[in-house]
């Protein structure tokens, strides 16, 4: 017996057929009506369905033959699979191929083999509609076009169970990504009526599907009022008339615009609950438009946390604005006070310098000293709460404006420390200059201060970018470790004893609150012993350069 060959595409040829997942499956009467006409068609008491797996041929159905499988180098079929056209052997005795073959010389005692290969939709050949006979048999012209026509037959019926059976799995896929969804899914034909209901809309709104699929649309699930007053928006949006019925929710996505809004359901029971729906057309592969699908997220508790944080916001805006009144009230009642202590100490200390012993000097500096520190901070509080309660105007200012005041009021620190100042062009923006002159001030101030043993250099610049403009104060000085360039704007927040660098811990908060006033934000690089930069944007002037 001489083995047949393998063909030069058997790993594809075995892929298109495990692609059908026929093998080792149960008989089925399609495939048996056709073996049963092959055998009358071509007179044979034996007809075969055989597809040729990797080591083995397997029959999908058979008449005549009580064997369901034989191994590959026995088969007749597998020279079949090996070209495109009918194989046949009229007399298997006198083919030295099968001469000796173990089923012709015995059991069931094959003497005639004819098969028509069944060509894959990829043109693989994966078995063989056959007939065999225990006689010389030779088939007429008629009967090898009939058994051609069977086995192509047999393929688009393998064809039909594969995409069958992928439908089925496609659609219990699907019915599961439903069921388990959390949201509700509803999908409706192009007039409105309900396809799909799923389990997640069953528990929302309480009705089963089938009390509403391919009866009802959802409109019965609206709160009517909402839906008449979207109809009235459309109409006035679109410039037609819109019905105040399906038409409001699919009149957008119908057109290529899905569409996402708050609704209200109405469970069953009459219970009302706060949705997003998302709704979008559904289009087949040609682009004509099926139905539409709905989804739906319950947002009761988002609601409900969209009004706790309102509250929320609420109460921090009335303490923030109760504090900010505090701080004005108290630092502004708080100066006569002070003024009297300071003046008065300062007396003390006049008057009485070296007629006390040296510790009571001391002590009454120590005095001086802390009255006028309190004073300044004080000052500072005053200033800080005046920004947060007061209005700020917004007129157009020429940026050199509030530097030049700035400046004036640091002269005599900038003299007195030889310091270099650098300005570049400056743009117009609309501000407050009282706000954007102390916001200058503070900022060249804090380059002044943190500078020590060389002369100051500081430069002021501005970019645009975009819709805003970006200024920048440059310093030589100490500059500023990484992790503390972000608490450094946070009010009362000193990096160094006051013996080192005098301040109050108020004058970058001042900066911050100010710049965010004026609808900016600020921040600052730096490099320890190189110097800081402090940036800050301001909205440009719209339509002017």
């Amino acid at each position: 017996m001489k083995v047949p060959s393998i063909p030069q595409n058997e790993q594809v040829r075995l892929a298109a057929l495990h692609r059908y997942v026929v093998l080792d499956t149960p008989p089925e009467a399609e495939f048996d009506d056709f073996t049963r006409l092959a055998s009358q068609i071509c007179g044979t008491p034996i007809s075969l369905i055989s597809l040729v797996d990797a080591g083995r041929q397997w029959f999908k159905s058979r008449v005549g033959l009580d064997l369901s499988e034989t191994p590959r180098e026995m088969a007749f079929c597998a020279y079949t699979i090996l070209g495109d056209q009918i194989f046949e052997v009229p007399d298997a005795l006198k083919d030295e191929r099968f001469a000796d073959h173990p089923l012709v010389q015995g059991a069931p005692d094959i003497r005639f083999y004819a098969g028509a290969p069944l060509h894959a939709a990829d043109g693989s050949n994966v078995g063989t509609i056959c007939v065999m006979d225990r006689v010389p048999h030779t088939l007429t012209d008629g009967q090898r076009d009939a058994l051609e026509i069977l086995g192509r037959q047999i393929i688009r019926q393998l064809e039909l169970r594969t995409s069958g059976a992928r439908s089925a799995r496609d659609a219990a896929f699907r019915q599961a990504i439903l069921d388990s969804a959390a949201a509700s899914i509803i999908s409706t034909t192009p007039e409105g009526i309900i396809t799909t209901f799923s389990h997640g809309s069953e528990q929302l709104l309480g009705f089963a599907a089938d009390e509403v699929v391919g009866k009802r649309t959802p409109e019965i699930i609206h709160d009517p009022e909402e839906v008449v007053a979207r109809a009235s928006e459309l109409t006035r949006e679109l410039g037609r008339p819109v019905a105040a019925g399906f038409e409001v929710f699919v009149c957008k996505p119908s057109c290529g615009n899905p569409e996402t809004r708050d609704w209200t359901y109405i469970r069953k029971d009459g219970m009302r609950i706060p949705v997003l729906l998302s709704v979008s057309a559904i289009l087949d592969h040609q682009g004509v438009l099926t139905g539409f699908l709905g989804v739906a997220r319950d947002i009761t508790e988002l609601k409900r946390a969209q009004a706790d944080l309102e509250n929320v916001a609420a109460e921090l805006s009335r303490s923030n604005s109760d504090l900010e009144k505090f701080a004005y009230i108290a630092s502004h009642d708080l100066q006569e006070p002070l003024r009297m202590i300071t003046t008065y100490l300062q007396l003390l200390m006049k008057r009485y310098a070296g007629k006390l012993d040296a510790e009571a000097d001391q002590f009454i500096g120590f005095a001086v000293d802390g009255a006028a520190r309190l004073q300044t901070l004080v000052r500072g509080l005053l200033t800080y709460a005046r920004i947060g309660t007061g209005k700020a105007t917004a007129v157009p200012v020429h940026i050199a404006a509030p530097i030049k005041v700035a400046l004036e009021n640091l002269k005599l620190i900038i003299a007195e420390k030889e310091a270099m100042i650098i300005e570049g062009p400056m743009p117009t923006v609309l501000g407050d200059p009282v706000m954007l002159a102390q916001l200058f001030q503070n900022l060249i101030g804090n380059g002044l201060k943190f500078c020590k043993g060389h002369m100051p250099r500081i430069g002021i610049s501005s970019r645009r970018s975009g819709d805003e403009w970006i200024f920048s104060v440059e310093d030589n000085g100490i500059g500023i470790e990484p992790q503390f360039l972000e608490r450094i704007f946070a009010i009362f927040q000193r990096l160094h004893s006051h013996a080192d660098y005098p301040g109050t811990g108020i004058g970058l908060a001042l900066c911050k609150k100010i710049v965010e006033r004026h609808g900016g934000r600020i921040w600052v690089t730096s490099e320890c012993g190189k110097g800081s930069t402090f940036s800050f944007s301001l909205p440009a002037i719209p339509g002017k350069d």
